[in-house]
C-alpha cells in the first residue's frame, strides 16, 4: 500500500471499533502480507490502525480429522518501511499462539513435557 490516506477511523455510531487494516474474518487460510509507505492518517484513534481477527474455533471437527483451526487468522505481517502509518518504522504480527494449551482449540499442552 502506497500513499493512502486513512481519515476518521475511530468508534463508529454503532459503538464498536473501525479498522484502517483488518484481516478477512472469511479467510481462514491465508492473509497477505502488508507493506504500507507514504501514508497519511487523520483523525485516526490508535487502537483503529488495525484489527487482527481471531481464528474461529468452529471450524474445528476432530470428526472429519481437523484437529486444530487454520493458520490464516494467526500468521499476519504488516510492515511499515517508512513510519508513515505506525510512527516509526516496524512491523505488526498477529499474535499466533493465542488459544495454546485450550483443548477448545485442539491444542494441549502436556504439562510434563515442558
Amino acid at each position: 500500500m502506497t500513499n493512502i490516506t486513512f481519515v476518521r477511523f475511530d468508534l463508529n455510531c454503532k459503538g464498536s471499533q473501525d479498522a484502517c487494516i483488518s484481516t478477512s474474518q472469511h479467510n481462514e487460510d491465508l492473509q497477505h502480507p502488508i507493506t504500507i509507505k507514504g501514508s497519511q492518517l487523520y483523525l485516526v484513534n490508535n487502537n483503529s490502525k488495525v484489527w487482527f481477527h481471531r481464528p474461529n474455533i468452529s471450524t474445528i471437527n476432530p470428526s472429519q480429522c481437523i484437529d486444530m483451526n487454520c493458520d490464516g487468522l494467526k500468521k499476519n505481517l504488516i510492515t511499515d518501511l517508512d513510519g508513515s502509518f505506525l510512527g516509526s518504522q516496524g512491523s505488526i504480527i498477529s499474535q499466533s499462539e493465542w488459544g495454546w494449551g485450550s483443548q477448545q482449540m485442539g491444542i494441549k499442552l502436556n504439562q510434563n513435557h515442558i
